[in-house]
C-alpha cells in the first residue's frame, strides 16, 4: 500500500511520503530510513522571511543524498482561512515553489483552502508540466470538475470514513487515474483508507493497489 502524504511514519504501508520541511528533513530521514519525503513551505508557515525559507528548501533540493528520498515538492498551496493577512505572500511563495518544482522535475503536493481558483490561476500562469494533487480531497463538485479538465489528480484521505461526505461521494464517480490516497495528519494505519476506499469504489484489496500503484509510478521518479 502507498500513502502519499502523512506527518507521521506508516509502518502499515509499503511506501510512505512523510512531510518535512527544510528544519525537519534531516532528523526524519534518520529515525526513518525507509521513508520518502516531500519538503515545502506550508502556507500556514509563510511569513515576512519566506524568501529565506525557498533558499533552506532549494539547498535540500540540491543535496545528492537527498535527492533520491524527496519525490514532492509540497505541501505548498493557498489557504483563506488561516495567515488570511499574509495571502500576498502566500501567493508569492506558492508560485516560487511552483517554479522549483519545475526546475527540479518534482510533482506538486497541493494544500488549498477557499482558494482553488486563485490556486488553478497560480499553476495555470506557470505553464505546469510536473504531475499535480490536490491532497486531503473533500471539496465540491464544482470545484473539482475544473481540477480534472486540467488534467491534475487529487488524494483523499479520513474523509472517505464518512461514506456520506463529499470525499465518500467522489471517490466512486472520478476517473480511477486520478486517485491517491493518504492518511495526512491523522494517526490511522493507511490501510483503514484503502478498506474504506474499497467499500466504497466495490473493488477488492488487489484492484485497488494496482490502481494506486499505476498512479504513483506516474506521479514520481522512484
Amino acid at each position: 500500500m502507498i500513502n502519499l502524504h502523512s506527518h507521521h511514519f506508516d509502518p502499515s504501508a509499503e511506501v510512505v511520503v512523510m512531510q518535512a520541511d527544510s528544519d525537519s528533513l534531516v532528523q526524519l530521514a534518520e529515525r526513518f530510513p525507509t521513508a520518502y519525503f516531500s519538503i515545502g513551505i506550508h502556507p500556514w508557515n509563510v511569513g515576512s522571511d519566506y524568501e529565506v525559507c525557498l533558499q533552506k528548501l532549494e539547498v535540500f533540493l540540491n543535496k545528492p543524498d537527498f535527492k533520491s528520498r524527496i519525490i514532492a515538492l509540497g505541501e505548498c498551496g493557498l489557504d483563506k482561512l488561516r495567515n488570511q493577512e499574509n495571502f500576498s505572500k502566500q501567493e508569492a511563495c506558492f508560485s516560487k515553489q511552483i517554479m522549483l518544482a519545475e526546475k527540479h522535475g518534482l510533482p506538486l503536493l497541493i494544500h488549498c483552502v477557499k482558494a482553488h481558483q486563485e490556486c488553478s490561476t497560480l499553476l495555470l500562469k506557470e505553464k505546469v508540466s510536473v504531475p499535480i494533487v490536490f491532497h486531503g480531497w473533500n471539496n465540491r463538485e464544482t470545484i473539482l470538475a475544473p481540477l480534472l479538465k486540467n488534467g491534475w489528480n487529487v488524494s483523499f484521505g479520513s474523509a472517505l470514513l464518512n461514506k456520506n461526505s463529499k470525499a465518500g461521494q467522489q471517490i466512486v464517480t472520478i476517473p480511477r487515474d486520478r486517485i491517491f490516497l493518504e492518511t495526512d495528519d491523522s494517526e490511522l494505519p493507511i490501510e483503514k483508507i484503502y478498506s474504506a476506499a474499497e467499500h466504497l469504489m466495490g473493488i477488492s484489496h488487489s484492484e485497488l493497489q494496482k490502481i494506486i500503484a499505476r498512479n504513483f509510478s506516474k506521479f514520481c521518479r522512484l
